[in-house]
Protein backbone atom coordinates (compact mmCIF):
# COMPACT_ATOMS: atom_id res chain seq x y z
CA UNK A 1 0.00 0.00 0.00
CA UNK A 2 1.37 3.05 -1.06
CA UNK A 3 1.06 6.74 0.78
CA UNK A 4 1.52 10.10 -0.22
CA UNK A 5 1.73 13.38 2.41
CA UNK A 6 1.49 16.65 1.69
CA UNK A 7 1.70 19.58 4.06
CA UNK A 8 -0.44 22.68 3.72
CA UNK A 9 0.14 26.19 3.01
CA UNK A 10 -0.30 29.36 4.65
CA UNK A 11 -2.91 29.64 2.80
CA UNK A 12 -4.45 26.20 3.60
CA UNK A 13 -4.37 24.72 -0.05
CA UNK A 14 -3.06 21.38 -0.37
CA UNK A 15 -1.26 20.10 -3.79
CA UNK A 16 -0.61 16.78 -4.60
CA UNK A 17 0.63 16.56 -8.02
CA UNK A 18 1.86 13.14 -10.44
CA UNK A 19 -0.40 10.71 -8.88
CA UNK A 20 -1.46 7.91 -10.79
CA UNK A 21 -4.46 7.21 -12.11
CA UNK A 22 -6.35 4.76 -9.72
CA UNK A 23 -8.52 4.58 -6.62
CA UNK A 24 -7.46 5.93 -3.65
CA UNK A 25 -8.40 6.76 0.11
CA UNK A 26 -7.88 10.48 0.90
CA UNK A 27 -7.20 11.19 5.39
CA UNK A 28 -6.74 14.62 6.93
CA UNK A 29 -5.43 15.22 10.26
CA UNK A 30 -3.98 18.02 11.99
CA UNK A 31 -3.10 17.37 15.84
CA UNK A 32 -5.14 20.50 17.03
CA UNK A 33 -7.89 20.32 14.27
CA UNK A 34 -10.45 17.76 13.52
CA UNK A 35 -12.43 17.60 10.38
CA UNK A 36 -15.99 18.94 10.75
CA UNK A 37 -18.91 16.26 10.13
CA UNK A 38 -19.67 18.29 6.43
CA UNK A 39 -16.59 17.89 5.46
CA UNK A 40 -16.53 13.72 6.24
CA UNK A 41 -19.73 13.43 4.39
CA UNK A 42 -17.99 14.45 1.14
CA UNK A 43 -16.72 11.31 -0.76
CA UNK A 44 -13.02 10.33 -0.23
CA UNK A 45 -12.87 12.63 2.87
CA UNK A 46 -13.35 10.35 5.13
CA UNK A 47 -11.35 7.48 4.09
CA UNK A 48 -14.39 6.59 1.20
CA UNK A 49 -12.50 5.22 -2.16
CA UNK A 50 -12.16 7.81 -4.68
CA UNK A 51 -10.94 7.31 -8.36
CA UNK A 52 -8.59 9.58 -9.33
CA UNK A 53 -8.26 10.35 -13.14
CA UNK A 54 -5.48 11.61 -15.61
CA UNK A 55 -7.48 13.74 -16.89
CA UNK A 56 -9.45 14.97 -14.25
CA UNK A 57 -8.02 16.62 -11.12
CA UNK A 58 -9.79 15.75 -7.74
CA UNK A 59 -10.73 18.77 -6.31
CA UNK A 60 -12.31 19.45 -2.58
CA UNK A 61 -12.64 21.82 0.42
CA UNK A 62 -12.85 20.61 4.31
CA UNK A 63 -13.14 22.66 6.58
CA UNK A 64 -11.06 22.03 10.41
CA UNK A 65 -12.31 22.70 13.83
CA UNK A 66 -10.49 23.25 17.14
CA UNK A 67 -11.54 20.32 18.91
CA UNK A 68 -12.77 20.12 22.37
CA UNK A 69 -11.28 20.41 25.77
CA UNK A 70 -12.20 19.06 29.26
CA UNK A 71 -9.63 20.29 32.32
CA UNK A 72 -9.99 19.48 35.61
CA UNK A 73 -8.71 17.99 39.07
CA UNK A 74 -8.39 15.35 40.84
CA UNK A 75 -8.05 15.26 44.92
CA UNK A 76 -7.83 12.27 47.75
CA UNK A 77 -10.97 12.37 49.87
CA UNK A 78 -8.75 14.94 52.38
CA UNK A 79 -8.75 17.36 49.38
CA UNK A 80 -4.96 16.73 48.63
CA UNK A 81 -4.30 16.83 44.99
CA UNK A 82 -3.31 13.56 43.39
CA UNK A 83 -0.67 13.45 40.23
CA UNK A 84 0.83 11.42 37.53
CA UNK A 85 -2.87 9.56 37.46
CA UNK A 86 -4.44 8.53 34.51
CA UNK A 87 -7.25 10.33 32.85
CA UNK A 88 -9.55 9.33 30.28
CA UNK A 89 -12.69 10.77 28.28
CA UNK A 90 -14.43 8.08 27.25
CA UNK A 91 -17.26 9.31 24.26
CA UNK A 92 -20.74 8.12 25.00
CA UNK A 93 -22.41 6.77 21.74
CA UNK A 94 -26.24 6.18 21.59
CA UNK A 95 -27.38 2.85 21.80
CA UNK A 96 -23.18 1.34 22.40
CA UNK A 97 -23.26 -0.14 25.66
CA UNK A 98 -19.53 -0.17 25.78
CA UNK A 99 -17.39 2.82 26.13
CA UNK A 100 -14.35 2.95 23.64
CA UNK A 101 -11.49 5.70 24.91
CA UNK A 102 -11.78 9.05 22.86
CA UNK A 103 -7.74 8.81 22.13
CA UNK A 104 -5.59 5.54 22.44
CA UNK A 105 -3.38 8.21 24.66
CA UNK A 106 -4.07 8.37 28.90
CA UNK A 107 -3.64 11.74 29.75
CA UNK A 108 -1.57 12.25 32.84
CA UNK A 109 -2.67 14.71 35.76
CA UNK A 110 0.26 16.90 36.78
CA UNK A 111 2.04 17.16 40.39
CA UNK A 112 -0.79 19.33 41.47
CA UNK A 113 -3.71 17.07 40.23
CA UNK A 114 -4.94 19.41 37.12
CA UNK A 115 -5.42 17.03 33.87
CA UNK A 116 -6.54 18.37 30.28
CA UNK A 117 -7.76 16.17 27.77
CA UNK A 118 -7.74 18.12 24.56
CA UNK A 119 -8.76 17.75 20.73
CA UNK A 120 -12.11 16.06 21.64
CA UNK A 121 -14.94 15.72 19.09
CA UNK A 122 -18.14 17.22 20.07
CA UNK A 123 -20.05 15.17 21.92
CA UNK A 124 -20.74 13.22 25.28
CA UNK A 125 -18.49 11.82 27.75
CA UNK A 126 -17.68 9.77 30.94
CA UNK A 127 -14.46 10.83 32.22
CA UNK A 128 -12.45 8.30 34.26
CA UNK A 129 -9.41 8.51 36.69
CA UNK A 130 -6.86 5.44 37.13
CA UNK A 131 -4.62 5.06 39.71
CA UNK A 132 -0.99 4.07 38.44
CA UNK A 133 1.17 2.07 41.38
CA UNK A 134 4.58 3.66 41.39
CA UNK A 135 7.50 2.57 38.75
CA UNK A 136 9.66 -0.43 40.11
CA UNK A 137 6.94 -1.42 42.40
CA UNK A 138 7.07 -5.15 42.59
CA UNK A 139 3.87 -5.93 44.50
CA UNK A 140 0.90 -4.50 44.85
CA UNK A 141 -0.72 -7.31 47.32
CA UNK A 142 -1.88 -5.25 50.86
CA UNK A 143 -1.31 -1.78 49.33
CA UNK A 144 -3.19 1.27 49.77
CA UNK A 145 -4.34 2.77 46.53
CA UNK A 146 -6.99 4.44 44.69
CA UNK A 147 -10.28 2.67 42.75
CA UNK A 148 -10.48 3.33 39.31
CA UNK A 149 -12.78 6.56 39.46
CA UNK A 150 -15.67 7.69 36.95
CA UNK A 151 -16.34 11.91 37.54
CA UNK A 152 -17.94 13.45 39.59
CA UNK A 153 -16.34 10.36 42.17
CA UNK A 154 -18.03 7.21 41.59
CA UNK A 155 -16.61 3.66 41.42
CA UNK A 156 -19.48 3.02 38.90
CA UNK A 157 -20.31 4.13 35.36
CA UNK A 158 -23.68 4.09 36.07
CA UNK A 159 -23.21 6.70 38.58
CA UNK A 160 -20.87 8.60 36.11
CA UNK A 161 -21.49 12.00 35.30
CA UNK A 162 -21.74 12.62 31.46
CA UNK A 163 -19.66 16.43 30.31
CA UNK A 164 -20.78 17.47 27.16
CA UNK A 165 -17.95 18.70 25.11
CA UNK A 166 -18.80 21.38 22.02
CA UNK A 167 -16.06 22.02 19.37
CA UNK A 168 -13.53 24.82 20.42
CA UNK A 169 -14.73 24.71 23.70
CA UNK A 170 -13.37 23.97 27.18
CA UNK A 171 -14.96 22.30 29.67
CA UNK A 172 -13.51 23.45 33.21
CA UNK A 173 -14.21 22.37 36.61
CA UNK A 174 -14.10 18.18 36.28
CA UNK A 175 -12.84 18.03 39.58
CA UNK A 176 -13.28 14.98 41.57
CA UNK A 177 -12.44 12.86 44.36
CA UNK A 178 -10.58 8.94 44.19
CA UNK A 179 -11.65 6.54 46.56
CA UNK A 180 -9.50 4.76 48.07
CA UNK A 181 -8.85 1.11 48.41
CA UNK A 182 -6.98 -1.78 49.14
CA UNK A 183 -5.01 -3.89 46.46
CA UNK A 184 -5.64 -7.64 46.72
Amino acid sequence: RETWNANSGPDGRVSISQLPARRVRLHLNHQQYLLSPESQRQPGLDGTPIQLRDDNPFRFAATLLKGGVITGRVMTPEGEPIGDLNVRAYRVQAGVDDLRPASARAYRSNNVGVFRIANLEPGRYHVAATYRPLAGSTSTEGAAGYAPTWYPGSVFLTDAAEVVVAADREVDGIDFVLRPTRFS
